[in-house]
């Protein structure tokens, strides 16, 4: 069946080698392309289902564009709140909008979410009923949660970020995020720290510059969610050309197994075999990079190392 390289090479690969015909009349045609897909789901997001000691971030996977988001600046203004009501009314139209933004008022500890505004208006709806008494009271709008790429597996390193001394924005599990920086404390700023809240959702610990004006850039590296397979003579797999035998492998051992065949154990260790060699070929690949590629290491002599110790041996470099 050709090189592999193509979806539909595969697809007939793994209905040959299950004895079903490759011409479109087979009835197993569709499960074999379900299960190829399962099979590419399965190494893809890491390879743990068929061998439990790969679990790998796969170097193919990392997506050849980064990903780029913008911190919004706080917003701030006057406004009219009431207690027991989720209606407050800014004292001027506020342009940009900030829907989804967090909204503090003054001497009052609770922070609310903004779930509906439209831009250039003044009606403002909270997510819950003001909680402090009616009046008028000054306030300062944050968006904290910023949505990822949809196409995002996972990211592959730190957010970056080159503002005010800050490098790196560290990631941190959601509940040490939250006793860190309770959402009271929550203030404008270049953010240091975020955690996801969802799936592809990140929160920050600063919500953004202090004039309306100051935009902040963080930079990401990220692997991608390869779109499923189809009977396609032109589209391949994300996995490299010499590994996509693995697809072939893991698929017909799986709908042998559909068949009560017994024939289905081979593929399967056919398979296992090649993902551990991928793993073992990209955890070389990870480890020739860094400032050590190429270097000759040479045995330690310590005949020929004139060393300077302490009174206690400790050695000096």
């Amino acid at each position: 069946m050709a090189n592999l390289q193509y979806s539909s090479e595969l697809l007939d690969e793994v209905l040959f080698r299950s004895g079903e015909p490759t011409d479109g009349t087979s009835d197993f045609e569709a499960s074999a392309l379900r299960l190829l897909n399962r099979a590419y789901k399965g190494i893809w997001s890491g390879g743990a289902e068929l061998d439990p000691n790969v679990h790998e971030t796969w170097w193919w996977l990392r997506s050849t564009a980064e990903g780029t988001i913008t911190v919004l600046p706080r917003q701030t203004g006057t406004a009219t709140v009431n207690n027991n009501s989720t209606t407050v009314t800014l004292a001027a139209a506020q342009t940009p909008t900030i829907q989804n933004y967090r909204i503090k008022f003054a001497d009052i500890a609770d922070v609310f979410l903004v779930p509906t505004h439209t831009a250039g208006g003044t009606a403002v709806v909270l997510d819950s009923v003001y909680t402090d008494a009616t009046g008028s009271k000054t306030w300062e709008a944050f968006l904290t949660d910023y949505a990822l790429p949809s196409d995002l597996l996972s990211l592959t390193g730190p957010l970056r970020i080159a503002r005010d001394g800050v490098d790196e924005i560290k990631l941190l599990g959601e509940s040490e995020f939250q006793r860190l920086y309770p959402m009271r404390n929550l203030d404008w700023g270049t953010p240091t720290a975020f955690c996801f809240v969802a799936e592809r959702t990140i929160r920050f610990n600063k919500a953004g510059r202090q004039n309306d004006d100051e935009y902040v850039r963080v930079d990401f590296s990220y692997t991608d969610t390869p779109s499923d397979l189809t009977d396609s003579g032109t589209q391949e797999p994300v996995v490299p050309l010499q590994y996509r035998y693995i697809l072939s492998d893991w698929a017909t051992a799986m709908l042998f197994a559909d068949k009560d065949d017994d024939r289905a154990a081979y593929f399967f260790q056919s398979a296992r075999g090649g993902i551990a060699a991928m793993a073992k070929e990209h955890r070389r690949r990870l480890g020739r990079s860094g400032r050590d590629f190429g270097r000759i290491a040479t045995r330690y002599n310590p005949v020929l190392r004139n060393e300077l110790r302490t009174a206690s041996g400790i050695v000096l470099e």
